[in-house]
């Protein structure tokens, strides 16, 4: 069976060799989300709109991939492998919500305190006032995760069955978290089984495995699931982000032969937004925060402008950031970073409000 227009056998690797491009729909995806204010009458259109928070999902599917097929394939230490993620995304989110968080103050709408626990990333697992989101606390936690993670599934000889396992206890621990006071926490439990899920990809990816076609019906079939299961699971719903997990590989196979087959300048253009992603899903997060003092600015054409700014400013930090941030890869882990994007790196990515 041909791979996306090439001549070799159709592998789990197909997601990594158009991981940019898929990072670059899922950021794509995130900013039309992000248009909460854009009235868009189109009824699909609408609805891709509506459901622009799973492009975290990609994010968090893909970045569970990259960090588990390095882990398997790469002896290294723990603390090794954590400095490497942390010195991509600590220092810009720093920089950012840092920047972001002095203006507020100068305005008179923030305090010191919420600025350091916002800096902190602690202010989402403690409940504390912050002035923005879930995401990079939420990414730091599946850092953590995803060596002990990627450790277990390559042990077993059938890891599809133990993420299928662990996936369906985090719907009980789902509604056990809002019961008792911690629904705060639910955007990041509910993605769990969609880490699991990339998780297992980059375990997958690491043996070799094949996309044989008895292989692919079955990831074709796993998204009709869930209307299935919806009624089994009444009163307790089935939250949107849990249901995601049965459909994000048969999404990921789509858009990655959509992206095989795009012109090579469009390819180019999704794999700049999604190297770029992190830079500019934490810009747009300021972005969508802004919106009532900007949108008096800007009354016409206001996404227009807005997300054409964004990429572009998001861009223009990546690129000026790039060498900083590569002396700064080798001071701290003693080594030179790769011009690449990181396993984790993206919005969030929702991720990075509502991502």
């Amino acid at each position: 069976m041909a791979d996306l227009g090439e001549n070799r056998p159709l592998g789990y690797d197909v997601f990594s060799r158009y991981r940019g491009a898929l990072m670059g729909f899922a950021m794509a995806w995130v900013l039309l989300f992000h248009t909460f204010h854009l009235i868009i009458e189109t009824p699909w259109l609408k609805d891709l709109q509506s459901l622009g928070f799973f492009g975290v999902d990609i994010f968090i599917f893909l970045s569970a991939m990259g960090l588990s097929l390095s882990w398997t394939r790469k002896k290294q230490s723990y603390g090794a492998y954590l400095k490497r993620r942390l010195v991509r995304v600590l220092p810009l989110y720093w920089l950012v919500t840092g920047l972001y968080g002095l203006c507020l103050r100068l305005a008179g709408q923030t305090s010191i305190k919420t600025i350091l626990w916002t800096m902190s990333t602690l202010f989402y697992w403690l409940n504390r006032p912050s002035y923005f989101n879930w995401y990079i606390p939420g990414l730091l936690f599946f850092y953590l995760l995803a060596p002990a993670c990627a450790a277990l599934l390559a042990r077993v000889k059938r890891p599809g069955w133990l993420v299928a396992a662990g996936s369906a206890l985090v719907f009980p621990l789902f509604h056990l978290a809002e019961y008792h006071g911690l629904g705060h926490l639910v955007d990041v439990i509910g993605r769990v089984p969609v880490f699991l899920m990339g998780a297992l990809m980059g375990v997958y990816i690491a043996r070799g495995r094949e996309l044989t076609p008895k292989r692919l019906w079955l990831w074709a079939a796993l998204p009709f699931l869930v209307p299935v299961l919806r009624p089994l699971t009444a009163p307790y719903y089935l939250p949107s982000t849990l249901a995601f997990a049965f459909g994000c590989v048969a999404l990921c196979l789509v858009l990655s032969g959509l992206a095989a087959v795009l012109p090579a300048w469009a390819e180019r253009g999704l794999e700049l937004l999604g190297g770029c992603s992190l830079e500019i899903y934490l810009l747009n997060v300021v972005f969508v925060l802004e919106y009532d003092r900007l949108s008096a600015l800007i009354p016409r054409f206001y996404y227009s402008v807005t997300i054409c700014a964004n990429i572009l400013l998001g861009v223009a930090l990546h690129y000026a950031l790039k060498k900083p941030m590569a002396w700064l890869t080798a001071k701290v882990t003693g080594s030179a970073s790769p011009s690449r994007p990181p396993e984790g790196g993206g919005y969030s990515a929702g991720g990075r409000s509502g991502r």
